[in-house]
C-alpha cells in the first residue's frame, strides 16, 4: 500500500487515527504523542507519521492499520479517489461563524485552498480539514482549547463523519 505523504501533516492530528493508535498500541501511542507535544509543525508531523507507520509494520500490524486507513481515511491512500465517494449532505451540518463550537469550524473558498487551509493551521494543535466542490473546511483546536481537548466528544469532528458516511456509500 502506497500512502500520500503529503496528507500525513493533517492526520497525525485527527482525534480519531490518535485513539486508534491508542487502542492498537499505547506504547507507540505514547510515543507519538510526546513528539507532538514537543513540535506540532506539518513538516515535524510528516515525520513523526512516517515514524509510527514502520513501527507499526514492526510490530506486524500492517494489515490492521491498511484496514483502519481504507474505513476512515482513504485519501491518504494513494489510487483512492474520494472525490468520487460524497456522501449525499453538507460536511459540516450546523455551520454558524458567529458561533462558537468545539471544535471550532471555519470554511475558505477561492483559490489556492491548500495553501490557505496549510497556512491557517500552522499553529493549530488539532485540526482536520477536507476539500469538497470547490470549498475547504476545516475543524481545529486552538493553544485556548488545550484544556479541554479530551472532553471533546469524537462525534462533534463532522469533517470525519462526512468521510464515514462517504464510505458507507462504497
Amino acid at each position: 500500500m502506497k500512502l500520500k505523504v503529503d496528507q500525513f501533516c493533517s492526520l497525525a492530528t485527527s482525534p480519531s487515527w490518535q485513539a486508534w493508535l491508542y487502542r492498537y498500541n499505547p506504547e507507540i501511542y505514547a510515543d507519538f504523542i510526546q513528539k507532538i507535544k514537543l513540535n506540532n509543525s506539518c513538516t515535524r508531523n510528516k515525520e513523526y507519521m512516517t515514524d509510527v507507520l514502520t513501527k507499526i509494520n514492526q510490530v506486524g500490524g500492517g494489515d490492521d492499520l491498511c484496514d483502519f486507513l481504507l474505513n476512515h481515511y482513504p485519501y491518504v491512500i494513494d489510487g483512492i479517489d474520494f472525490t468520487a465517494v460524497k456522501p449525499n449532505r453538507p460536511v459540516f451540518e450546523y455551520y454558524n461563524p458567529d458561533i462558537l463550537t468545539f471544535p471550532r469550524r471555519i470554511i475558505f473558498t477561492g483559490s489556492n485552498l491548500k495553501r490557505q487551509v496549510n497556512s491557517f493551521v500552522i499553529d493549530k494543535i488539532k485540526y482536520d480539514s477536507i476539500i469538497v466542490d470547490g470549498v475547504a473546511y476545516v475543524e481545529y483546536l486552538t493553544s485556548e482549547d488545550k484544556g479541554i481537548i479530551d472532553s471533546i466528544p469524537s462525534e462533534n469532528w463532522q469533517i470525519a463523519s462526512y468521510r464515514l458516511a462517504g464510505l458507507e456509500r462504497i
